[in-house]
């Protein structure tokens, strides 16, 4: 999947949306025992800026209802975009320069990943302990 390259306000607008309310990680993959996955998500209750968020990527994606009734008088419905594997990885890349440290360092998470090519959630773990020159 191709994401567009971003400028100006669309990259500002992208960048702030996953400095503030995204995540970038690995997840393991349900069903599939050891199997894991690099993904990026944001999750809010403004439908309207998550449609945003995947037009300015250039992404035919869905965002999906995370909740579908607020469980709670004074809460609202939750709402969520999920990008895995190479996606994932492409709009980190993209975004990585203009992030906050926190944030490089969960993309730096992927990275290793996928550059050691790791298929088990173990490993991963193992390898969270260890200080990045141990690793190499």
């Amino acid at each position: 999947m191709n994401i567009k390259e971003l400028f100006g306000f669309e990259l500002g607008f992208v960048v702030g949306i996953f400095e503030g309310e995204g995540w970038f990680g690995i997840k393991k993959r349900r069903n599939y025992v050891g199997k894991v996955y690099a993904s990026c998500s944001v999750k809010m209750t403004d439908e309207e800026v998550l449609d945003k968020l995947v037009y300015y990527l250039g992404i035919d994606f869905s965002v999906v209802k995370e909740r579908k009734s607020p469980q709670k008088k004074n809460w609202r419905i939750l709402y969520s975009v999920t990008f895995t594997g190479n996606t994932a990885l492409k709009i980190a890349n993209q975004l990585y320069p203009y992030l906050s440290e926190r944030r490089k360092r969960q993309i730096d998470k992927m990275r290793m990943f996928n550059a050691l090519n790791i298929e088990t959630f173990d490993k991963i773990v193992e390898l969270e302990i260890k200080k990045p020159e141990e690793i190499a």
